[in-house]
């Protein structure tokens, strides 16, 4: 059967080469597993997954969703179970559903990496790849594992990271995440693919801070201040890890009773990180010491943070271990190196339908564009923000903390679009501008807690002259060689050195061209 199978494949291919197959980014197969030294392995077989997973990276073949134990928390592809998608089509659906409604989301897609693994060590390679289609606001990056199926490629695992949380996968689909809730407090998360493809949970555990001060006499942790004698202090003074595991198998709808445990540890006197260039690492990100004798009865710790499910690190290590054997996690798996990912070259432009020309500029753009005015006064601010349609709305604010005085107004207007300068910039024309409060006046207003607050109304810095309506607006890729002298002249020191940087505008400049001073806004 798999060799008629193979012979089906390669006459499709050579179909294909004699029709004309369409030109693409080839993925580089190089650094595929050696299984070469695994007993019994088919090189026809081989063949067959490795053709498959470079046709589906040329965006030739698709994949089709399967039914994932584990989903991410932030996107999952659970609606999608059964549905076959090309990897432009996986994009634009993983694109899609970031946006949502909101028409306003400004994201993109990156790039793509991938590595071929060899889960479970067995031989046959599989395909894992992340997408990084970062926003505005976060930066979130899909992982998902393809295997190869009689002939189809399918998902075996997906999942997501973000800002604060991570993931790591290595060569023999050992997957360890992490991510942090704050500067105390942390998880972790271990699991692995085997190779049919299965994904096995091992544990997770999230960790808290806690610490002895020799000063105060208190043990601090978990939210909780307990004050100690001189000779607790004495004997146990150090920085502690609290730790819950658990073992529940997450997303299963699966709970038994016993299998979430409390522990901690103690911080090793050097604080050494633990080895970051293997799959295997710790429960946490540093070193713990081994001295046993922190699990005394005497603890402070003991005695605050033990309980019924309370178990040293040592037997909670056991239990994990037999977790592993339970589902067949070696040492040679977990010890595994990183995955080696490469870049690819992507050979389509996504869909996005928050970017497009439907706007008054007539140009591929996100909107609303949000800008803040240049070189004004600590705490003075004026900002506005553009929608698609060129109409604009924004606020001015100058604080006076020490009398008790804001001096605000809010104004609205429209830009409309003259002319395009060049590849990089357009003429704008201010019009239609209308202030919410009549300058120059004061008084009090009520706010939404019933305080009585001083205002007075100004024209807002940077509209100050009503005949002043040109403007020119560059867009993210201007050379910075390229911007009038003036724009340097009229921008804070901090703004300047932040373009200095820059070969290229990264942000979008608004220049007032007939204002003599507040004329120069900072977009993005």
């Amino acid at each position: 059967m798999k060799n008629r199978l193979t012979a089906i494949f390669l006459i499709g291919i050579m179909l294909l080469a004699g029709c004309g197959k369409k030109e693409a980014a080839s993925a580089d197969i190089s650094e595929i597993p050696d299984v070469s030294k695994v007993e019994g392995s088919e090189e026809e077989s081989e063949i067959d997954a490795q053709d498959l997973y470079e046709r589906f990276l040329n965006n030739e073949v698709p994949v089709t969703i399967g039914k994932h134990v584990q989903q991410g928390e932030y996107y999952t592809f659970e609606n999608y179970e059964g549905e076959e998608y090309t990897l432009e089509e996986l994009v634009n659906c993983i694109i899609a559903d970031y946006i949502g409604d909101d028409d306003s989301v400004e994201i993109w897609l990156d790039k793509i990496e991938y590595a071929y693994i060899d889960c479970g060590a067995d031989g046959e390679p599989e395909l894992a790849l992340h997408i990084d289609t970062p926003m505005s606001t976060e930066g979130w990056i899909e992982y998902i594992i393809i295997k190869e199926v009689d002939g189809k490629l399918k998902t075996v695992y997906s999942d997501v990271a973000w800002s604060r949380s991570y993931i790591h996968i290595n060569e023999y689909g050992y997957i360890y995440g992490d991510g942090s809730g704050g500067a105390a407090s942390h998880s972790f998360n271990k699991s692995f693919l085997d190779g049919d493809g299965k994904w096995h949970f091992i544990y997770s555990d999230s960790t808290e801070l806690a610490w002895i001060s020799e000063e105060d006499r208190v043990l601090y942790g978990n939210g909780g201040a307990y004050e100690l004698s001189e000779d607790e202090v004495a004997k146990y003074s150090g920085e502690y890890i609290l730790i819950d595991f658990h073992f529940n198998t997450p997303n299963s709808g699966e709970y038994y009773e016993g299998d979430t445990v409390c522990s901690y540890g103690k911080f090793a006197k050097e604080d050494e990180f633990l080895d970051w260039e293997h799959g295997y690492r710790g429960y946490c990100y540093c070193e713990l010491d081994d001295d046993e004798s922190i699990y005394d009865e005497d603890s402070p710790l003991r005695k605050y943070y033990g309980g019924e499910d309370f178990y040293t690190l040592s037997e909670v290590e056991e239990m994990i271990a037999d977790r592993e054997a339970e589902v067949g996690l070696t040492e040679t798996i977990k010890n595994g190196a990183e995955a080696e990912w490469k870049e690819l070259e992507i050979n389509f432009e996504p869909y996005i339908a928050s970017y497009n020309s439907d706007n008054f500029l007539e140009i591929m753009e996100y909107f609303p564009i949000d800008f803040s005015l240049s070189r004004v006064e600590g705490g003075t601010e004026t900002a506005f923000s553009v929608d698609k349609n060129g109409s604009f709305e924004g606020d001015y604010n100058e604080s006076d903390y020490e009398n008790e005085i804001t001096t605000i107004n809010e104004f609205i207007g429209r830009f409309t679009y003259a002319k395009k300068i060049d590849e990089y910039s357009y003429s704008l024309t201010m019009s239609d501008i209308d202030l919410k409060y009549t300058p120059d006046t004061e008084g009090y207003e009520t706010l939404s807690n019933g305080y009585e607050a001083y205002r007075i109304y100004i024209t807002p810095y940077g509209l100050e002259d009503s005949s002043a309506v040109h403007y020119i607006l560059y867009i993210p890729g201007t050379p910075v060689s390229a911007l009038d002298d003036r724009i340097l002249e009229n921008m804070n020191e901090y703004d300047v050195e932040e373009l200095k940087m820059q070969n290229v505008l990264e942000e979008y400049i608004l220049f007032n061209t007939e204002a003599e001073e507040h004329c120069v806004w900072i977009g993005h």
